[in-house]
């Protein structure tokens, strides 16, 4: 199987012949080989205090992570496979991040005040963190809501296009990676096939969804 060497010196030739379609062609297929490592990098993902990212909030942050790989090629400048997993890496951690912004805001805004309230007579910390999240909360709720809103409509939309995928062995893929949250490996098991052919499924499937949504779109 080609490693990621292999990839990016390629992507790395197209890029600096001024061939950007091509380079991005060869970064998509690079970047959707990577789709198991982003998934380990969310499950092993702590934030700075040490709590993991939630099960519940992990398919929003492959969504996030994924969407930040992909969008990479445009203007990464390397010309090795350590550089490219090292900007993975970095993609999965502003991206995790990104997705626990509100669970960090919450806690930012009452860690350590309910057993404080009781100890300080005049509200101390808890009093003033009351008073930050009643000033922001309107539009906290809003972007909240707006964002939400927004991330459940493309999942629906991303779910309805991989049924819209014509050729089974892709369609089959997508599902089991996408509904299923199966490792490359384990679909490889359940399906009798090498883990390179289910990543060319994917990658295939994966352009074939991207087909159908931009026809898709209004």
């Amino acid at each position: 199987m080609p490693d990621d060497d292999f990839f990016i010196r390629r992507f790395a030739r197209e890029r600096d012949r001024g061939d950007m379609d091509k380079a991005l062609e060869i970064w998509r297929e690079a970047s959707v080989r990577k789709f198991d490592l982003v998934a380990g990098l969310i499950r092993g993902f702590r934030f700075p205090g040490g709590q993991p990212l939630q099960p519940a909030d992990r398919e929003d942050a492959q969504t996030e992570c994924m969407t930040r790989v992909l969008d990479m090629g445009e203007n990464f400048r390397g010309n090795t496979g350590a550089e490219f997993r090292a900007a993975i890496k970095r993609a999965v951690w502003f991206g995790c991040m990104d997705v626990g912004r509100e669970v960090l805001a919450y806690e930012k805004h009452i860690g350590g005040s309910l057993d404080e309230r009781y100890e300080e007579s005049d509200g101390g910390m808890f009093d003033a963190a009351v008073e930050r999240y009643l000033g922001d909360r309107e539009q906290l709720a809003t972007d909240l809501a707006e964002g939400a809103e927004e991330m459940e409509q493309m999942l629906e939309l991303f779910d309805w296009a991989i049924d819209q995928v014509g050729n089974d062995n892709y369609r089959v893929v997508l599902q089991l990676t996408f509904r299923n949250k199966l490792t490359g490996e384990q679909i490889a098991d359940q399906l009798g096939i090498t883990v390179q052919n289910v990543y060319k499924r994917r990658e295939r499937g994966l352009t074939k969804v991207e087909e159908i949504l931009r026809a898709h779109r209004p």
